[in-house]
Order: structure tokens, then sequence, then C-alpha cells
């Protein structure tokens, strides 16, 4: 059978022994110069997730087998979801131990789309800046990933204050979407070129790649 993209955390991202993956949000933004010395910023398009990848020295058959299944992405047409191994759960639930067995939601999006509440949390349960969540929103469905800025504490009903968050929510995240602590990931393209395949020995060897999030719904 076919594989179906995108490719499962557990089909694929979860098998990447990765050495490191730093995820930066990337500006889509021009800047004009002006005869008085200042600059137009221009935005051209929404902020986007980017990483690039480096796998930890694996036996060959291994990196094979992972250089295989990138390779049925057919280069940058199929997707996959990773997430950033930085932040694999909240600093505060560094297992996600305490998240377990809760369904948090999006609570409330302020007017301004950059800061949100969270409820269905434990009470005391804590966000860090720095935090990491995921959600899924429209019909097909698109995934977010979202960097908490400021910090939150779940109140006794397990509903945090309002807390901002980057990058802005995007028009069709409403109130009452599921929130994902745990691994949250994005669904992510392989960058063009990207690919490398380095020997370390006779018997082991690294991939090494670049990420860009993709948007696109499916």
């Amino acid at each position: 059978m076919a594989l179906a993209t995108p490719f499962t955390l557990e089909l694929f991202g979860n098998l990447i022994p990765i050495l490191s993956a730093p995820f930066v949000l990337m500006d889509q933004d021009e800047i004009s110069g002006l005869g008085t010395g200042e600059g137009l910023t221009h935005d051209l398009g929404p902020k986007l997730w980017e990483a690039p990848v480096e796998t930890a020295p694996m036996p060959n058959g291994r990196c094979l087998a992972l250089q295989a299944m990138i390779e049925a992405l057919d280069g940058s047409q199929g997707t996959f979801y990773l997430y950033n191994p930085m932040a694999p759960y909240p600093q505060a639930d560094p297992d996600g131990s305490l998240i377990a067995g809760h369904t948090p939601e999006l609570h409330t999006i302020a007017l301004n789309r950059k800061e949100v509440r969270i409820d269905g949390l434990p009470e005391g349960y804590v966000l860090t800046g720095g935090d990491m969540f995921a959600l899924d929103y429209g019909s097909p469905s698109r995934r977010a990933l979202l960097r908490c800025v400021t910090g939150a504490t779940a109140d006794q009903v397990g509903v945090t204050p309002l807390f901002e968050v980057r990058p802005h929510l995007r028009p069709g995240i409403t109130v009452g979407l599921p929130v994902l602590l745990a691994r949250p990931a994005a669904k992510v393209k392989i960058l063009p070129g990207s690919l490398a395949l380095q020997p370390i020995d006779i018997v082991n060897a690294r991939l090494s790649f670049r990420v860009r999030q993709t948007l696109a719904a499916g």
C-alpha cells in the first residue's frame, strides 16, 4: 500500500535520531530603503517555522532506511510532522506526565490575535515563555504551531489568564479547538537541495536536511 502524507510522528518523525533541530520563526518581510535613512517593512506572507535538522550518527542500514522514507516524500511535495526537540513538553512538565489524561482547549482569543487563554488544564499547571503548543483548524485541516512569549498558570478550574504567543493566530483558528502540549509538531516540508548523507566511518553515517513549515490543508 502506498504511503500517504503527511507522515505522522509515529511513522516517521519519532524515528529520526535528531541531534539538533532548532526551530526559528522566519519572517517573510521585505525592507525598502528611503532617502531619509529610514526603511519601510512590507509583510509578504505569514511567518513560518524553519529548522536545520541534523541526526546523530547511526548504523548505515538505519540511515539508508530513513533516507528512503525521505525520498518517498518526493522532494518538497510530501509533508510530515516534526516537533522541536528543544521543546517536546512544557518546561514545568518535562515528561508530559502532568498533562496526561487532560484535554486542554483554546478558551479565549484576544482581538489582537496574539493573546490567548487555555482551559482544561490541571490546577496550577504552568506554561513558561518558550513552551510550544499546536492545534488543528479549518476543514480540510491545517496545523498551527505557536510559542508562548509570556508564561501563565492555570487557576483552580484549569483556565490560564491571557498570555502572549507567536506567531499571530491565523484566520480560521477559533475558540474550543483542542490544544496539543505533548510533542507539539508542525507540518513541514524538506527544502529542495538540503538533504545530505555524511558517512562517519565504514558502518555509520548521519543525515542532515532543512525543513520549513507549510500551512497547506490536508
